[in-house]
């Protein structure tokens, strides 16, 4: 064979051997970096916004979500297949959120547990959507650093609370009190509560709870510690190179020179910045934990430190004496801190706080006692599916104990899921975390990342330890931190990925049917912005109008003409909250004091039947609310006072006793009762309920 034939025979099969590259999806691409970018966004602003204080906030991230979820079915549609990794920990996470759903036909309260779901939901999508998407080391780092800029700040705005915001604010509402300056609390429901968190110099940052932001801090102290772990040679070399290329500039000359002099030291000093700006933030993040003064967030920092001394120690296969002995000294070192007193003299009495004194306080573990208490009633009441998810505040007053304090939430994560989705939605909430502690030791056996996965895998530990004393599940912004970290944590790659993951096919039919859900999704959490800011808004003009009596006490006027005003108005708008959102007993109920109010300024019978069906109907939503049962008796009454038809005064005396049912420990319900019985003639039923009433007033506490 000649030459030319052998080098043209070479030349064909090597043509042959090389396939093709397969085309670019650009569609698929386009998704997939939205997702990606989409998804550092929210977990930049989760934390600035408490979802808890301002909910109405929390439609805004939960529509990204939902929107993020459409891109990545996008992205599964056009590879043909929806797969999903870590199988056990996502059919656990499923399971829960099908409890959670199952819940709202039996909640004691429909509108309440169905927002709830939709908060659940957001976070089941949130995990699926990082857990599936940020497959690989650059991603999982860029969510571990937007995680950490995003703490920078926060801290930042932390220390301006103790050095400078608390008192500003604290002049500011000193000033607005004594003048009476209504505009100055335009939206802000003038009250003890109000004033409550400026009273101590525990610093809250944008949580509003210091509790909430000490688990905060504890989390970015894993992930900070995680990061470092990993990036322990970039730091070194990077501080290295910075210090050399600013001693090299010297010895440049020339224009060109001059020019490679500057770009050397701005390349040099921009690595020394974030250097800096990053021994700072080592540095905020304790110090700020400091200035919470929380046990419990002690007690997560020091479970994060356990459980990175553990790692480090069997890393160096030390004996098991070592780690007991190392998880010891952290635990102790933390217990026996001591700080002089935090203590600011102001014309708001501020309380001084230091941690000897939060350790020797013993209160707030006897009113922990007490919420557990009634939490452990309620649960033999409602043992198998609970009471409805996110019911538990409304079911809490009628279990309070007497010595009790009136609160929304159980301080403890694993009873208030048991008594709001009963035993089967703990096991699979318990059995979630079961599985999420595995998974952080597969990953940390066999990544790359083991620092960051340390890291992930002890913010999730720190958080258990938490939930045992705390609420942080029903905080949006720190339970979506929470949830982000366990689906960057289930994105490391691990040895056995291959075999953990199971795959749909996803036609477009399939594909039709999920995004339809998604939109649905979409949809409904619109309505209930919608419903809810309208809602809102009302409240705050009814605020403003009609002070309640700490402000009247402290001086703000009210105007009747602009009350009726307020009143005429808030009627269609009320009815328009509750057509895009119906389930809300507390819409029903706002309308119904509209309308009872109104039918006394302009003495209409059709007003207080209007006002009783939307009793009634709060009722219904709400049967536990012992505030809807003394609202629908005094429109009973006041129906009996003007039709004189004694049927009217039997049913507001049942629903009054119906109150006092709901609320047994609180003597405001039983001297309503008196008064009824009074005037009804039964004196020995009178007597009797002043009596317990006057008892009750001996042992009764607010906030």
């Amino acid at each position: 064979m000649s030459r030319k034939k052998k080098r043209k025979t070479a030349s064909t099969s090597a043509n042959q051997q090389v396939k093709p590259a397969p085309p670019r999806d650009s569609v698929h691409d386009f998704a997939d970096n939205l997702i990606f970018s989409g998804t550092l966004l929210v977990l930049f602003l989760r934390p600035f916004i408490s979802g808890r204080t301002y909910p109405i906030h929390n439609h805004f991230f939960n529509i990204s979500i939902a929107v993020l979820a459409l891109l990545w079915l996008v992205k599964a549609w056009r590879k043909g297949a929806l797969v999903l990794h870590n199988r056990l920990l996502t059919c656990f996470l499923l399971g829960f959120f099908a409890v959670c759903g199952f819940t709202f036909f039996t909640t004691i309260n429909k509108g309440l547990t169905l927002r709830y779901i939709y908060e659940i939901l957001a976070y089941t999508l949130l995990f699926l959507v990082i857990a599936n998407n940020f497959r690989d080391m650059s991603k999982i780092k860029a969510g571990v650093v937007v995680f950490l800029a995003a703490g920078f700040l926060v801290n930042l705005y932390g220390v301006g609370q103790q050095f400078y915001t608390l008192e500003m604010t604290r002049q500011y509402v000193e000033q607005a009190l004594k003048t009476a300056d209504t505009q100055s609390f335009s939206g802000i429901p003038i009250g003890t509560g109000v004033l409550h968190r400026l009273e101590t110099q525990r610093i809250f940052s944008t949580f509003l709870h210091p509790n909430s932001y000490a688990l905060y801090l504890a989390i970015l102290g894993a992930l900070t510690l995680g990061w470092t772990w990993d990036s322990r040679r970039f730091l070194t070399e990077s501080a290295r190179r910075s210090v050399s290329l600013i001693l090299r500039r010297s010895n440049l000359s020339g224009r060109h020179g001059t020019l490679s002099a500057f770009l050397s030291v701005a390349a040099g000093t921009g690595e020394i910045l974030l250097l800096v700006l990053f021994l700072i933030s080592c540095i905020i993040i304790p110090f700020c934990l400091w200035l919470t003064y929380s046990r419990g967030g002690l007690l997560s920092a020091a479970a994060v430190l356990v459980v990175f001394a553990a790692v480090w120690v069997w890393g160096r296969r030390a004996p098991k004496t070592v780690v007991a002995g190392v998880a010891l000294a952290a635990v102790v070192s933390l217990l026996f801190l001591h700080m002089p007193d935090a203590y600011c003299a102001d014309k708001i009495d501020v309380k001084s706080v230091s941690f000897m004194s939060r350790l020797q306080d013993s209160l707030s573990v006897k009113q922990r006692l007490s919420y557990w208490e009634a939490t452990l009633i309620m649960i033999r009441d409602y043992p198998w599916v609970g009471v409805g998810w996110g019911a538990w505040e409304s079911a809490y007053p009628k279990y309070m104990v007497l010595g009790g304090y009136p609160v929304r939430l159980a301080h403890n994560n694993f009873l208030q899921v048991c008594a709001e989705t009963g035993i089967i939605g703990l096991n699979l909430f318990v059995g979630l975390w079961l599985v999420s502690l595995h998974a952080f030791w597969r990953k940390l056996r066999s990544s790359e990342m083991q620092g960051i996965a340390c890291g992930l895998g002890a913010a999730i530990v720190a958080f258990l330890v938490n939930s045992m004393v705390d609420f942080a599940l029903y905080l949006p912004a720190l339970v979506s931190v929470v949830f982000a970290c366990l689906g960057l944590l289930a994105a490391i790659p691990a040895d056995d990925d291959e075999h953990d993951k199971f795959s749909i096919s996803l036609t477009t039919p399939r594909a039709l049917v999920l995004g339809l859900f998604l939109l649905c999704f979409v949809f409904l959490l619109y309505q209930s912005f919608a419903a809810l800011k309208v809602f809102d808004d009302v409240e705050r003009k009814r605020a403003d109008a009609f002070p309640n009596a700490f402000a009247q006490s402290r001086g703000f006027q009210s105007n009747p003409h602009l009350q009726y005003q307020v009143l005429r108005s808030s009627i269609p708008r009320l009815n328009q909250s509750i057509s895009r959102y119906p389930f809300s007993s507390d819409s029903y109920q706002l309308l119904g004091e509209i309308y009872l109010r109104l039918a006394g300024l302009e003495q209409s019978p059709h007003l207080i039947t209007e006002a009783i069906k939307c009793f009634e109907r709060a009722a219904e939503l709400n049967p536990l609310s012992p505030y809807v049962r003394r609202s629908l008796a005094t429109a009973y009454w006041t129906n009996g006072n003007i039709t004189q038809q004694s049927a009217f005064f039997e049913k507001a005396l049942l629903a009054e006793v119906k109150a006092s049912e709901n609320f047994p420990v609180n003597p405001e319900f039983h001297t309503d009762l008196v008064t009824i019985y009074t005037a009804l003639g039964h004196v020995d039923k009178a007597g009797k309920e002043a009596e317990l009433a006057a008892e009750l007033a001996k042992h009764y506490k607010q906030f």
